[in-house]
């Protein structure tokens, strides 16, 4: 197996068991045994434009944080996601996926992002309840503590001048800020009662937030910065380049981004 996939299996071990399924090496298994790759692309989606540019540019491995989903609910492959198994397999360009997982695991995304606002301390959450079809649902997250309090229009500074974009906040600027909580995205209100009191949390960082949480949040004068989804998934990128930088083992010519206005992504609903 390839060094570089190597490095990524070791880093998957840290926060994921192997039963996993949304992980691990998606394509490129049979031809990556004795290869070595020259050339590695990193970014949060597979998409159309993601493979032209790994094509044009003879990328061997791309790294995405979230599985590509070729297979449709319907357990049918699209033509259009033929089409791109075609090239990733004819250009023999690799897929590696660190899952979304590994957003909120220890020494993931949230905690890099956490670490950046000065949150010294953190740990997975998770807060569970049934849609309207009686069906269990998770939603993961990440809690911060600082060693220091701080005001929320500090945090509210932070988390702006370290995304290098405007963020949206509600919230007093006085307020006294020591425990937040980092999530993609927050659209259901009936677990903002346990997220903020069962945590003892102060504020929330959201990427997303439906419209009539945002109004709860409102109400209920929680502090919450929305940074929008795009944005906090392209400073999570360079977690990833930092995990593959550091070891110096790795003998890369070229170690290449892309992000979300790059990569024309589509959220799914």
């Amino acid at each position: 197996m390839s060094q570089l996939i190597s490095v990524l299996e070791n880093i998957r071990n840290n926060y994921c068991s192997n039963e996993c399924n949304e992980t691990g090496l998606m394509i490129g298994d049979d031809w990556l045994e004795n290869l070595k790759i020259k050339k590695c692309l990193i970014t949060s989606h597979l998409t159309r434009k993601v493979v032209a540019n790994a094509k044009k540019e003879e990328f061997e491995l791309i790294v995405t944080i979230f599985p590509p989903k070729f297979v449709t609910q319907r357990n049918k492959i699209s033509k259009e996601k033929m089409e791109l198994i075609s090239i990733l397999i004819n250009n023999k360009i690799a897929v590696y996926s660190l899952g979304s997982y590994w957003l909120t695991a220890e020494d993931g995304g949230f905690q890099y992002f956490l670490e950046l606002l000065d949150f010294q301390y953190s740990k997975d959450i998770e807060y569970r309840y049934y849609d309207e079809d009686k069906r269990l649902k998770i939603i993961h997250g990440r809690l911060g503590e600082r060693k220091t309090k701080c005001k929320f229009k500090e945090l509210v500074d932070l988390v702006q001048n370290n995304l290098k974009s405007n963020v949206t906040y509600i919230g007093f600027d006085n307020q006294v800020i020591e425990k937040a909580a980092v999530f993609l995205k927050l659209d259901v209100e009936e677990t903002l009662e346990s997220i903020i009191h069962d945590g003892k949390i102060d504020a929330l960082i959201i990427g997303d937030v439906s419209y009539e949480l945002l109004l709860s949040l409102n109400l209920k004068k929680i502090p919450v910065v929305i940074t929008s989804r795009r944005v906090l998934e392209n400073i999570l990128l360079g977690k990833i380049r930092r995990m593959l930088m550091e070891d110096m083992n790795i003998d890369l010519q070229e170690l290449t981004t892309l992000k979300q206005d790059e990569i024309g992504v589509v959220y799914p609903k």
